[in-house]
């Protein structure tokens, strides 16, 4: 074989090399990337189970299921913009000072960013606050973070929705 014919030889061999490798790091994106959207369809859903489940221990009353639900550094800015904190919050659900009648959430919407999750929603609620009755329709913003137990909400803030 000449040297002519050796270097085409090793420059096909060359290109082979690297149309292989070039489709081994495309099918290893497209695997990552068909991952990432499980993952976050996976993040999706749990962050949507973790809503429900806060929704139905604050329908129940269950302090207790409240308490594993939100991070001990939970930030709650309610609609008239009072801050309260887990223990007060937890402590009005175990008095009975605060006691939920109804909590709807319609048009959620969750956007993950890894361990962080930002769900916004319309909150329909009626509550009794030291048996003076409440309620209305707001625009709540929830913020969850995903650890070792799962999701746990860090911080709400709500704004009553403009009359229609």
């Amino acid at each position: 074989m000449t040297s002519s014919g050796r270097a085409r030889d090793a420059a096909k061999g060359a290109a082979h090399r690297r149309a292989w490798r070039t489709l081994i790091t495309a099918i290893a994106f497209a695997t990552l990337y068909a991952f990432r959207g499980h993952v976050e369809a996976s993040s999706h859903d749990e962050v949507s189970q973790a809503l429900e489940s806060l929704r139905q221990a604050t329908l129940a009353g269950d302090a207790d299921k409240l308490g594993a639900l939100l991070a001990d550094d939970l930030t709650f800015v309610t609609a008239t913009g009072r801050l309260i904190t887990k223990p007060q919050y937890l402590r009005a659900v175990r008095g009975r000072m605060l006691v939920v009648d109804l909590l709807t959430f319609e048009d959620v919407a969750i956007r993950i960013y890894g361990n962080t999750a930002v769900a916004t929603h319309v909150t329909g609620i009626k509550e009794r606050i030291g048996g003076a009755p409440y309620g209305g329709r707001f625009r709540t913003t929830r913020v969850l973070v995903k650890d070792g137990s799962g999701w746990r909400l860090v911080a709400v803030h709500g704004a009553p929705m403009p009359a229609q």
